[in-house]
């Protein structure tokens, strides 16, 4: 059984390589207009850019924390 919290409506998706951000498009980009796409680099973000989205964010620098911090402040 999932906790509660997993059961919740997405708002973000973490992407962090190319192939992942086209595996995501090839399979529909399902709900992608109500979510905000978060990329690990510039690369990635060029990748989702074949979905229409909430929001592209995009790291400064393709690292795990500047991610995070791109997408939840600080």
């Amino acid at each position: 059984t999932l906790p509660d919290a997993l059961k919740e409506p997405l708002d973000i998706v973490l992407f962090h390589s190319v192939r992942a951000a086209e595996t995501f498009i090839a399979l529909g980009a399902p709900n992608a207009a109500q979510l905000t796409a978060a990329c690990l680099s510039a690369n990635v973000a060029a990748a989702v850019e074949k979905a229409s989205w909430k929001r592209i964010i995009t790291a400064a620098h393709p690292r795990e924390d500047d991610l995070l911090t791109a997408t939840l402040g600080g």
